[in-house]
Parts: C-alpha cells; sequence; structure tokens
C-alpha cells in the first residue's frame, strides 16, 4: 500500500503559485516615454494577485540613486482597480518608496495597480553621445514576478517617436538582484518604440533593468537651475525623514 500511494503522489503534477493562491505579480507592464527636454514619462501598470492572504495593498519602491546625479521626480496619478487609491510616500535612502492601500481595509485576490510619474535628468551624458537606462521592475519586490515588459519610447524635439529600429541596435536588458547583469529578456523594435520582456519568472528581489545609447543633443541638459532644485528637494526630503526618526 505504501508504494502505491507513493507512486500516486509522485504523478500528481506539481503544484504551481496559482493552485496554491500564493501570493505574486501575475504582470508588470511598464510604459517609457523620454522627452527632448529632458522629462521622462513612465507609467506603471501592476497585475497583483494577493492570493488567499488578507493585505492592505502593495508597496512600490522607485530606485533613483543609481545615477552620478540627483533625479527630479514628480508623482502623479496612483490608482487601484481604476478608482484613485489612497497612498502614502516617503524618499529613504534615494528610494521613493509608495505604499497603496487602505490601513482601514484589507483585500485579497487580484488587483490592478497603476502609477504614473515624471523624472527629471535620468540620462548620463558623455562625449559621444548619452546613456539613457531605467531600472523600470525594480529590485525591491517580495513577491515573484510572473511577467515583466517595458515599451521604450524617445521623442525628438518635435514630439515624434525616434525610429525604434535606430534605438534597437543600441539597446540592452539585464535581470536579476540588484547589481546583477543576468540576461534572461528580450528586446525588440515594434511599431513606435523599444518592447522590452523577460524570459522566465522573477524571483522575489529580481528586476530588470531596460538601456539605450542616444545620440548627442537628443536630449536638452538640465540647466543649473534645474540640478540645484533637484538636490534642494532630495535635501529637504531626507531632512524629513531625519526629523520623523527624532
Amino acid at each position: 500500500m505504501i508504494p502505491l500511494l507513493l507512486s500516486l503522489l509522485l504523478s500528481l503534477p506539481a503544484a504551481s503559485a496559482q493552485d496554491t493562491g500564493a501570493e505574486r505579480i501575475t504582470s508588470m507592464h511598464v510604459d517609457i516615454r523620454h522627452q527632448h527636454s529632458g522629462r521622462t514619462r513612465i507609467r506603471e501598470e501592476i497585475a497583483y494577485d494577493f492570493g488567499s492572504a488578507e493585505k492592505h495593498g502593495i508597496t512600490r519602491f522607485i530606485p533613483l540613486g543609481n545615477y552620478p546625479h540627483r533625479l527630479g521626480f514628480t508623482l502623479g496619478d496612483v490608482t487601484a482597480d481604476g478608482t484613485k487609491a489612497v497612498y502614502q510616500e516617503a524618499m529613504k535612502d534615494r528610494v521613493q518608496n509608495l505604499r497603496i492601500g487602505d490601513a482601514n481595509h484589507t483585500i485579497t485576490g487580484a488587483h490592478t495597480y497603476v502609477i504614473s510619474y515624471v523624472l527629471e535628468n535620468n540620462v548620463v551624458f558623455k562625449n559621444d553621445g548619452e546613456s539613457f537606462a531605467w531600472n523600470a521592475i525594480g529590485t525591491n519586490w517580495a513577491v515573484p514576478i510572473e511577467k515583466a515588459s517595458a515599451d521604450l519610447v524617445v521623442e525628438k524635439p518635435d514630439g515624434s517617436p525616434i525610429d525604434p529600429k535606430t534605438l534597437d541596435v543600441h539597446a540592452a536588458c539585464y535581470t536579476g538582484s540588484q547589481g546583477e547583469t543576468g540576461s534572461d529578456c528580450t528586446h525588440t523594435a515594434a511599431a513606435e518604440s523599444v518592447h522590452f520582456e523577460t524570459t522566465r519568472t522573477l524571483a522575489a528581489g529580481e528586476g530588470m533593468t531596460v538601456q539605450t545609447q542616444l545620440s548627442a543633443g537628443t536630449t536638452i541638459p538640465p540647466s543649473f537651475a534645474v540640478t540645484l532644485r533637484n538636490n534642494v528637494i532630495a535635501s529637504g526630503r531626507l531632512l524629513l525623514h531625519i526629523l520623523a526618526l527624532l
């Protein structure tokens, strides 16, 4: 009887995250639109499944510190299942923390979150051109991500998109935890964008960075006033965080 029972157990298919109701992100897609002005408009759509776990919502950590200079960050709309979401935001160690959800209400199952924001000064200027890179998914997620993707559009001065085939030639994407340069992703030229997509499930703590090289003059360099403003705002956020700890 025992060998027969063992044989039956071994013949059963392995339980997936969906079968067990495990908490996970089923998909995360990021639209990135870089403008000649130096602003980058970003829209994230996160399909999050809490399974049977009762939670208040999600926390999105947006990394802003992987640059030799301060970035400007302006938060736009934040929605949950198509309606305006309750959220709290804070900056810590050059990471923008967004805690989305109602502290007085718990949820289970599948929900969709959309986060929009604008970056400034997220291009690195070099002698031979410009380097654009963005940690699109982030590496602070505590759950696996079954599918991650991003579309990158770079605008000309008149607002029309640069030929994505030109961008795709110099494009690259990297997967893994912070500092890793795995290649479990692809990039292809689409109608107006370069499309990036992972080729495997990302484990907790893993993300995807997208990158391309731009010709000199694609982006207007930030003025001294903009750079000073970004530094002042970042320093003010840090001061508020320190005061909150006192």
